[in-house]
């Protein structure tokens, strides 16, 4: 299961890994069932977006690009 398929909790859980950081400097991402969060690095706030709209920029930036010449 990718983690962009998850819809609730038990689906995380079946994921073989998580995007923890190791570190509390760098951003981190928790998926919801109808959100994702981006958590700012140590505590410094997040923001949250209808997962719809996180999938079309995710989506958008995977897509072949042709340089501008």
């Amino acid at each position: 299961m990718r983690p962009r398929d998850c819809r609730s909790e038990k689906d995380l859980l079946r994921c073989r890994t998580d995007n923890a950081p190791l570190r509390n400097d760098v951003w981190s991402i928790l998926n919801g069932e109808d959100h994702v969060s981006l958590h700012g690095p140590s505590g410094q706030g997040y923001v949250t977006i209808p997962r719809k709209e996180f999938n079309t920029i995710v989506d958008w930036y995977n897509r072949d690009q042709k340089p501008i010449r």
